[in-house]
């Protein structure tokens, strides 16, 4: 008896409760071999924060649009860069600057932090954006969307930027996949963007270049070499290695002229890239991800927040 007895202690508590229920009907079988699944190792490093709602599964992979504008004004040219030829002043193509306003060749996120300053409208988007100077015309502003990314994009997997992650996009970039278009139509998803510059815009519209990043990092590194810690998307999915999905970021670069200039400081039109720094104050931006692109928008006041701040009466 005393054998019998020491037997049964051996088997967990938990495992012997449900030995009973499944024999006495209360729930089926499978029931009790049903694991949970584990969170996937690269996503340990990053840490949003927690949810005040849940999304539907509709809710989760609707048709996305633009969740949230930030509008930057020029902050100065400079031969600079800080991700590609970091600490070496002057060693790059002339860049045009956009956002924080200390940023040089020597900036890090401790400097870019420590400035608080910045020409966006959003004070909290301390991160730095540039792209090459054109060498006709100048770039008079920027717009940054940021959004969940094509339709079908469970947009309740998306995290917020690590704090320091810098990205560079564009012809030059990212195994020379093109994220460059050209357009005279101020609206993001609109119809007109091209590869190719259009002729000089009617109506002595602005001409306006996109740029967009790729949406997937490796968990990992805030930087790498040709930008491998980063990919593009497959589908609706991101590919092994770079599991954790980012927003999507497009920036926007507007003109002072009605026609594409002749070339950039870097080369030919074909050359054009951006590139971002982030240092963005982590509970504003962790906010607006939660609330416009996650859709976790609770008042009428969320909705204003996300479709206005940069003045652009976009829909979501």
């Amino acid at each position: 008896m005393g054998r019998r007895w020491a037997g049964l202690r051996a088997v967990p508590f938990e495992a012997l409760v449900l030995a009973i229920l499944v024999a006495v009907g209360s729930i089926h079988p499978a029931a009790a071999t049903t694991k949970v699944a584990k969170r996937p190792e690269s996503a340990k490093v990053v840490k949003p924060a927690k949810l005040s709602t849940k999304l539907s599964k509709a809710g989760a992979k609707a048709k996305p649009s633009v969740a949230f504008v930030v509008s930057c004004r020029v902050s100065h040219e400079a031969t600079d860069d800080p991700i590609v030829h970091p600490g070496h002043r002057g060693a790059s193509h002339r860049h045009t600057f956009f956002g924080n306003t200390s940023t040089n060749a020597a900036s890090t996120v401790k400097t870019l932090r420590a400035a608080s300053k910045t020409t966006c409208d959003n004070s909290a988007d301390l991160a730095s954006y540039w792209a090459p100077s054109p060498r006709s015309g100048s770039w008079t502003h920027m717009r940054a969307y940021y959004d969940a990314g094509p339709a079908g994009t469970d947009q309740s997997e998306i995290v917020a930027y690590p704090f320091g992650l810098t990205m560079v996009a564009g012809y030059n970039a990212n195994g020379g996949v093109a994220a460059v278009a050209w357009s005279c139509n101020r609206s993001i998803d609109g119809s007109g963007w091209s590869s190719t510059p259009p002729k000089p815009c009617a109506g002595n519209q602005p001409m306006t270049v996109r740029v967009e990043f790729p949406q997937c990092w490796d968990g990992k590194r805030l930087r790498a070499e040709k930008g491998t810690h980063l990919a593009g998307r497959v589908g609706a999915n991101c590919p092994n290695g770079h599991r954790v999905m980012l927003p999507r970021l497009r920036l926007v670069f507007t003109l002072n002229s009605s026609q594409a200039p002749e070339s950039l400081s870097i080369g030919g039109l074909k050359s054009m890239h951006a590139d971002f720094f982030n240092v963005w104050r982590e509970q504003e931006l962790e906010a607006l991800i939660d609330l416009c692109i996650r859709g976790h928008r609770q008042t009428s006041s969320d909705l204003r927040r996300c479709r206005t701040r940069a003045g652009e009466p976009t829909p979501l």
